[in-house]
C-alpha cells in the first residue's frame, strides 16, 4: 500500500458513522493488543443504539464480559465447530442424509483433517448469525488466522472446480470481502512491534481485497503529556519539602512513552491516509475506554477537526515546543532530586 502524505490525511473516522453501516464487523490484530477487549466495546456500543448484536468468539477463548449495565439487545455466541457443521450439512443435504453424517465419526475425523474446512464453516456460521441479528462482531483470530479464514473459501472453489461445494465456497467467499457487508477492524497499541505487524496486515488486506481495514483502533495508551498547571504543582510541592521524586519519575516516564507512541501512531496515519482511533489506558475499565473512543465524534467536517485540535492544544496550555521544554524541565527536576538523595544518604 503505497504511503500518503502527511497533506492528505484525515482525522479519526467516526467509529459511529462507519461500523453500523455493515453487517459483519472483523476485530483482529497482533496477540496481545486488546482485540477482545475491541471487539466486546464494539459491539456494546452498537448495542448502544438499539440493534441486535451478536458478539461472537472461538468457542476455546473466553469473549471479555460486556459491562453489567449492557443492552440486552447484546449476546455472546460462542462459535463451535460441531454445530457449524451440523448447520452446513442441514443447509446443503436433505435431512436424512445430513442426520446420517452428524452421527458418522468417520465423518467428522475426515473433515476435521481438510484444511481450510474450519475457516470455511466459520464463515458460513457468520453468514447465519448475519440473517439473525443486525450486526455480527467477530472476536476474529490473529493476523495470520484471519488471512488464512478469509482465502478458505477460494481455496475450496478451486479444489472442488464445480458443484454445490464450489458454488458454496464461491457464495462465501464474495460475501466476506463485500464491503457493503464487512467493517475490518484492526487493533494495535502504540507498540513499534504492533504497529509494524498492523500496517503488514493493512498492507495484505490492500492486496488481497483491494481494500485496507475499515478502521485501526490504537488501544492502552499512555495519558497527554503533563500541562503546565500539573507541572507547575509538581514544583511547588518540591518547594514545600513534599516529596515529588516518584511522582517526577512517574510523569517522566508517561511522558516519554505518550511522545513515543505518538510518533509511531503517526507512521500509521502517513501510510493508511487516516487517523487511529484512540483508546487511553484505563486500568480496571478497558472496555469502558475503547467504546468512550469509538462513541467519539471527533469532527463532522474539516472546519470543526481543526476547532477541536485548537481547543484540544489551548486546553493542555501548552504548545509542541513549550511541552518539550516542560518535559526536559521534569528530567532536570529528577536529576536534582536524585542528586540530592544521594548526598543526604553520603552525609
Amino acid at each position: 500500500m503505497p504511503p500518503h502524505s502527511p497533506s492528505a490525511a484525515s482525522a479519526a473516522p467516526s467509529a459511529r458513522a462507519v461500523l453500523p453501516q455493515t453487517t459483519l464487523v472483523l476485530v483482529t490484530g497482533k496477540g496481545g493488543v486488546g482485540r477482545s477487549t475491541t471487539a466486546t466495546a464494539i459491539a456494546v456500543d452498537l448495542a448502544e443504539l438499539g440493534r441486535s448484536v451478536a458478539l461472537v468468539h472461538p468457542i476455546d477463548a473466553a469473549p471479555v464480559p460486556p459491562p453489567q449495565d449492557a443492552s440486552a439487545s447484546l449476546v455472546i455466541v460462542p462459535l463451535d465447530r460441531d454445530r457449524a457443521l451440523s448447520h452446513y450439512l442441514g443447509d446443503q443435504l436433505p435431512g436424512p442424509l445430513a442426520a446420517a453424517l452428524r452421527a458418522s465419526r468417520a465423518f467428522k475425523l475426515i473433515t476435521a483433517a481438510t484444511p481450510g474446512l474450519a475457516e470455511l464453516l466459520t464463515i458460513g456460521e457468520l453468514r447465519r448469525l448475519a440473517d439473525r441479528y443486525d450486526h455480527v462482531v467477530f472476536d476474529a483470530p490473529a493476523t495470520g488466522h484471519l488471512l488464512a479464514m478469509l482465502d478458505a473459501p477460494g481455496r475450496f472453489e478451486r479444489a472442488a472446480a464445480v458443484g454445490p461445494i464450489a458454488r458454496r465456497a464461491s457464495d462465501l467467499g464474495r460475501w466476506i470481502v463485500d464491503p457493503e457487508v464487512t467493517s475490518i477492524v484492526t487493533v494495535t497499541t502504540g507498540d513499534g512491534l504492533a504497529v509494524s505487524e498492523m500496517l503488514e496486515l493493512a498492507d495484505t488486506l490492500e492486496d488481497r481485497m483491494g481494500r485496507g481495514p475499515t478502521l485501526v483502533v490504537a488501544n492502552r495508551l499512555a495519558p497527554a503529556s503533563p500541562t503546565a498547571a500539573e507541572l507547575a504543582r509538581v514544583e511547588e510541592d518540591h518547594g514545600a519539602g513534599k516529596p515529588t521524586a516518584a511522582l517526577v519519575e512517574a510523569l517522566d516516564h508517561v511522558a516519554t512513552r505518550a511522545r513515543s507512541e505518538r510518533s509511531q501512531l503517526g507512521r500509521v496515519t502517513r501510510r493508511l491516509g487516516v487517523a487511529p482511533v484512540r483508546a487511553f489506558e484505563r486500568p480496571g475499565d478497558a472496555v469502558g475506554s475503547i467504546a468512550d473512543a469509538l462513541r467519539a465524534n471527533p469532527h463532522d467536517h474539516a472546519a470543526d477537526h481543526h476547532e477541536h485540535l485548537a481547543d484540544e492544544q489551548h486546553a493542555r496550555e501548552l504548545t509542541r515546543v513549550e511541552r518539550r521544554a516542560a518535559e526536559r524541565r521534569l528530567a532536570d527536576r529528577r536529576s536534582a532530586i536524585t542528586t540530592s538523595s544521594k548526598r543526604g544518604e553520603d552525609a
